[in-house]
Formats: structure tokens, sequence, C-alpha cells
């Protein structure tokens, strides 16, 4: 129709995965602490999220989410520098096959299932 603007539809990102995480409903401050949080206090604190994480049923989409923004804060699985380093790892493996970031797909997603323990489905 003259005079309309036509708009390509964009997809809207898959959420579901964040209304069945076992963090849903828990204090944002447990995954993602504080200013001026002490290193003794983060520690404690990444290692209670991290407990509900290893119980959590979306934790591979959870992970795959923080490594493909990449999220720099809070818990997603993975603290700030187990995901920095994750990554790190995956770009030299990468450069050491010849493979471009963009040939590995969305972040090494194929690689979460066995980082985490799991078994790739």
């Amino acid at each position: 129709m003259p005079g309309r603007s036509r708009r390509c539809p964009m997809a809207s990102p898959d959420w579901e995965w964040q209304r069945r995480a076992a963090c849903r409903g828990q204090s944002l401050v447990l995954f993602f602490g504080y200013e001026g949080e002490r290193q003794p206090q983060k520690d404690i604190r990444e290692r209670k999220a991290k407990e509900i994480c290893a119980q959590c049923p979306v934790r591979v989409e959870c992970l795959d989410y923080a490594l493909s923004r990449p999220e720099k804060h809070g818990v997603w699985s993975l603290t700030e520098d187990e995901r920095s380093s994750e990554r790190r790892r995956r770009m030299r493996r990468a450069a050491m096959a010849g493979v471009t970031a963009a040939d590995q797909g969305p972040d090494g997603v194929a690689e979460i299932p066995q980082m985490l323990g799991l078994e790739a489905s």
C-alpha cells in the first residue's frame, strides 16, 4: 500500500528457558553480587550460586546465552573469570584448527554439555 512502510519481521529471542531456570525467584544479589563486595564474600556467594546452577535443568542454555553475548557479570553456570577463560580456550583451539569465529557457530555451543559434565543430546 502506498504510504505504508513495510517492516521486516524480526525474530524474537526464545526466553522460555529462563522461565524454567532454577534461579528464577532467587535473589539477584546471589548471582550478581553487589558493589564493594569483598573477595571472600564473593567466593562464598559464587559457590552458593553455582550449587543452584548445578541442579538447573537449563544450565546449558544459560551458559550458551552468557558465552554468546559475552555476559561480563554474574554467575551463568560459570563465574565471570571461568567464562573468560573458556572463551580464550575456545579461541585458541579455533586458531590452532584454522577455524574462524564465524565458522564455530554460536560460541561452540556443542561443547557446552561436555564442559558441564553432561552428555550431548
